[in-house]
């Protein structure tokens, strides 16, 4: 079966010599989550650009779907790729949040009259119906990060890709984005600081340290090495702290 995403040996060094991810190596399967974690300047956001085709690696191959980034397939590719960056400015830029949400279905070419079901089923999605005439920017922090997800769930892509996504958001649009993200079948890529967060919503994590992937392995297992995150500037959140591997298994079952 063709992964979701497949990352072969990526590095990337920007303009200043600064190494910002060197010789990384993952896959994602169809329909599968996983997380990547690590302190500040780790790595992950240029990872998320260049898996997203927003930065072109030095080394290294990316396919999304069995399918490459190059000139000619850009954007087939960019097609099964959802991208919600940390700063969501940039994805909200119209005058309405119906125009904002609409945006890409009408680019990859969705016939205008199943755009507006598209959007409205998109903003349903994100807890953000009857928003469609709302003005972007006149929204909360929290309304516009769950707007910026629903501009990418409306061209209805293969994977997500998620940078942060539960920043701004208080606990109830938290507990709507963790319940969104477990019944979803999109294969999901999301990097967090929330590592409870990561524990609710990713099967598997990488931890990311000084852009290189320092280990791998489910979220339970990696959660529970206190001194693996230790060592990589990373705080397991009290609620979990003293947790068992089986504790937190039976935690999550509980929460179905």
């Amino acid at each position: 079966m063709t992964a979701a995403v497949s990352v072969s040996h990526l590095s990337y060094t920007y303009p200043d010599g600064r190494n910002a991810v060197t010789d990384v190596t993952f896959t994602v399967e169809k329909g599968e989550a996983v997380g990547v974690i690590g302190p500040n300047g780790a790595g992950k956001t240029t990872l998320f650009l260049l898996v997203t085709g927003l930065l072109s690696p030095e080394h290294g191959e990316i396919t999304v779907c069995g399918k490459s980034y190059t000139e000619r397939d850009d954007r087939e590719v960019r097609r099964h790729l959802g991208f919600v960056p940390h700063e969501t400015e940039d994805q909200l830029f119209s005058a309405t949040l119906f125009d904002d949400v609409a945006f890409g279905p009408l680019n990859f070419g969705v016939p205008r009259e199943a755009v507006r079901a598209r959007v409205e089923e998109a903003l349903r999605k994100v807890g953000l119906s009857g928003y469609e005439e709302r003005v972007p920017h006149h929204l909360s922090s929290g309304e516009r990060r769950r707007a910026a997800l629903a501009t990418v769930l409306s061209y209805e892509p293969d994977v997500l890709v998620l940078d942060e996504p539960s920043n701004d958001l208080d606990p109830r649009g938290r507990t709507e984005l963790v319940r969104f993200l477990r019944a979803t079948h999109q294969g999901r890529i999301v990097a967090s600081c929330d590592l409870e967060f990561i524990l609710r919503t990713c099967d598997r994590v990488l931890v990311m340290d000084s852009g290189r992937v320092i280990a791998g392995g489910t979220t339970i297992d990696i959660l529970c090495n206190r001194s693996l995150l230790d060592a990589h500037g990373l705080e397991v959140p009290l609620g979990l702290r003293g947790r068992t591997s089986d504790q937190l298994r039976e935690l999550l079952e509980a929460e179905g």
